[in-house]
């Protein structure tokens, strides 16, 4: 395996978590500066009254 070479697991390990780490932080970055979405207000659409039950 290709992550084996080198000293191991624990290395691949080791040199790769903090590159996952720094990319996830950066893009929830990214995502936070984002502007958030504006709803926009139209007209309410118009009630319809429930239709009177008959006994």
């Amino acid at each position: 395996m290709l992550l084996q070479r080198g000293g191991g697991m624990c290395a691949a390990f080791a040199r790769t978590f903090p590159w996952t780490a720094l990319f996830a932080f950066l893009a929830a970055g990214i995502a936070l500066l984002l502007p958030a979405r504006r709803q926009e207000t139209g007209p309410e659409p118009a009630r319809v009254a429930a239709p009177e039950r008959r006994s």
